[in-house]
């Protein structure tokens, strides 16, 4: 949308497989990065199922980046992380949330995870 309002997908590897089963021993990783990334305590997380995939959502403040808030989603797919980041200003929020919810909402796995 513009610098400071817009979604971002990004996908990493995992060390481990995650699986609704163990999905909340990887929140306690996941909040020190949120935390790492956020300017203030960010607010609990939230646990959520996507499409199928388990994760987290959390809201902060990113760091360096004053009268921005972002909406972070974690999701799980064997070893494959993926972050939905929602990230607006107080004048767009409204607009960012429904592009985030579109796109959570259409989100569909067709694929296998990353081998183990």
């Amino acid at each position: 949308m513009d610098d400071l309002n817009g979604l971002a997908i990004s996908k990493y590897e995992q060390q481990t497989v995650v699986t609704e089963s163990n999905v909340g021993l990887t929140k306690s990783v996941l909040d020190g990065v949120v935390r790492q990334l956020s300017a203030r305590p960010p607010n609990q997380a939230r646990r959520v199922t996507v499409g199928g995939l388990p994760g987290f959502e959390y809201e902060l403040v990113p760091k360096g980046m004053p009268g921005v808030r972002s909406r972070s989603i974690f999701l799980f797919h064997g070893r494959d992380e993926y972050q939905l980041n929602c990230q607006f200003t107080a004048a767009r929020r409204a607009e960012v949330m429904r592009a985030c919810d579109q796109a959570l909402e259409s989100l569909r796995v067709t694929g296998s995870p990353s081998p183990v």
